[in-house]
């Protein structure tokens, strides 16, 4: 059962996404309220529909700053964006933007979509031009990973990536096909070298990201925000959206995320999707809000999602090539950076990934002493019920 505290903080949430008051009668335990949106990165719009009732004057005052702080930190990206947008232009660099940057216009208020970073994508044969245009306007070299290179200033980060899906996204050719198609499905804009990405196609990257992240580490309420005011606000053609999930083998799990948006979000029975919305059993929709809501932003804050990357190994393998089921195995033992950084043990090498191999060699020691925790295996039997129940969830969510 669903606590009151939750109850509400979707209501809040659903109100805020239909321009509606919130209404309050109960007393609640606004600290429970408070931490879940900071979980979820969602405190602003919490706190613009629940602050005449907050009773706590700590909260209160705690959820005034963070959204305060919500706004400046939109504005502030705004500007460095707009910097990059002209010094781009200057250096003939093309590039488009993804994700919240181009989402949060279409949230009633843009700088209540929060971002821990921005996403630019360029084309490869650029990269080295970017590197210096970002480093003359001020903005410092953070870190690679293998899959972007992130620059920071004012204490914002932004990721430039030379392309929209990777290994770790895409499971098939279908996807980096697709993938590669994004610069084929750009318009020019005035004045500038920035493109704009065909809605339609974003949308369908914005299920493919999601995919990702509910498969490796889970996803929070703020990605299916960014679906359901993207379904509701841009101009999608829903035939183009309906063929391409098909052919990615993503149409099912789209149709389950939109119903559960329309669930969680909608106050009516009309649907923003161009698309028809399956039924869905209660006990499931009861399980996958707990589960999102344990999550948090990108699954961290759920302990139980720990071995979820082991776990869809385990479930996929038999639609693995040999490469892919020997490339799963050399990752339970050498995890990528991005992976690895958020493990509390290994957490030494978030910001410093030349630190990598040694996180490397010391998981090796602590597995050859019998100091690590045990990788989790098949022939386990307490892993074969995890595995089954990971994969009943996966499959009514339309994963598997």
């Amino acid at each position: 059962m669903i606590s009151n505290e939750k109850k509400y903080f979707l209501n809040f949430v659903k109100d805020y996404l239909n321009f509606d008051k919130s209404v309050c009668n109960e007393n609640l335990n606004w600290q429970n309220i408070y931490q879940l949106s900071r979980k979820h990165q969602i405190t602003g719009i919490i706190f613009n529909q629940a602050s005449s009732f907050i009773s706590d004057d700590v909260v209160k005052d705690a959820m005034f700053t963070s959204s305060a702080k919500e706004l400046v930190y939109y504005k502030k990206r705004t500007a460095l964006y707009a910097q990059i947008a002209e010094s781009f232009s200057k250096e003939n660099i093309p590039f488009f933007s993804v994700k919240g940057l181009n989402t949060a216009k279409y949230y009633p208020n843009p700088n209540n979509r929060t971002m821990g970073d921005s996403d630019i994508i360029i084309p490869t044969e650029k990269l080295k031009k970017a590197d210096k245009a970002l480093k003359k306007l001020g903005f410092s070299y953070h870190q690679s990973t293998e899959f972007e290179s992130i620059y920071k200033k004012n204490g914002m980060m932004f990721e430039i990536h030379d392309h929209l899906l990777y290994d770790e996204i895409a499971n098939n050719k279908e996807d980096i096909t697709f993938g590669d198609d994004a610069w084929k499905l750009t318009l020019p804009m005035e004045n500038t070298s920035e493109v704009k990405l065909d809605e339609s196609f974003h949308f369908i990257f914005l299920v493919l990201h999601l995919k990702k992240h509910l498969i490796h580490k889970g996803a929070g309420f703020r990605q299916f925000i960014d679906l359901y005011v993207t379904a509701k606000k841009a101009n999608l053609d829903w035939n183009y959206i309906v063929d391409n999930l098909k052919y990615l083998d993503l149409f099912k799990f789209a149709q389950v995320c939109a119903k559960l948006t329309c669930i969680w979000f909608s106050k009516d029975s009309n649907s923003p999707y161009g698309f028809k919305l399956p039924k869905l059993e209660d006990e499931f929709v009861e399980t996958a809000t707990e589960k999102i809501f344990a999550n948090g932003i990108f699954g961290f804050h759920d302990d139980a999602n720990r071995h979820n990357t082991a776990i869809q190994n385990e479930i996929l393998k038999e639609d693995y090539s040999s490469f892919k089921r020997f490339v799963s195995k050399i990752r339970v033992v050498f995890p990528r950076y991005n992976d690895i950084r958020f493990i509390k043990k290994y957490s030494f090498v978030d910001r410093r990934p030349y630190l990598l191999p040694i996180a490397w060699t010391y998981r090796i020691i602590m597995v050859i002493f019998g100091k690590h925790p045990k990788t989790i295996s098949g022939n386990n039997e307490k892993f074969s019920d995890i595995v089954n129940e990971r994969k009943n969830f996966l499959e009514k969510f339309g994963l598997i």
